[in-house]
């Protein structure tokens, strides 16, 4: 078992009508199957990122699209081939994934054209 701590600050002074700033400290208990921090190059063609099946009912996902890619990167499940998320150059994302209690689909990245590196960790939930 391991613990993976994300924090989440968001702040806006001219976004909503009276300024926001938050902090959400969370730690992350991973105990299934996990990727390690891994980049790959990812094109057209749909690269599966999770090492293992999705066996839990979630998994602690997270994405980094370096600044320096040229296109957006886009992840899918391998049952809908649509993407749910697209990450623009320099995006980053951290969420629970899993679509029912006996686990998720294999998550898959691509681009709609050319190439772009794109970091993840995967890592499924106690």
């Amino acid at each position: 078992m391991g613990t993976l701590k994300s924090t989440i600050k968001l702040e806006s002074t001219d976004l909503f009508p009276t300024p926001v700033s938050f902090t959400q400290i969370n730690n992350n208990t991973v105990e299934g199957n996990f990727s390690g921090f891994n980049t790959v190059d990812v094109s057209s063609s749909p690269i599966t990122l999770n090492i293992a099946p999705i066996d839990t009912a979630v998994a602690y996902v997270y994405f980094q699209a370096p600044l320096a890619n040229s296109v957006p990167v886009m992840v899918q499940d391998s049952n809908s081939l649509s993407p749910f998320i697209v990450l623009a150059p320099g995006d980053v994302a951290f969420f629970p994934y899993g679509q029912s209690i006996t686990g998720g689909y294999d998550l898959q990245a691509k681009t709609d054209s050319g190439s772009a590196k794109l970091s993840f960790f995967i890592g499924e939930k106690a």
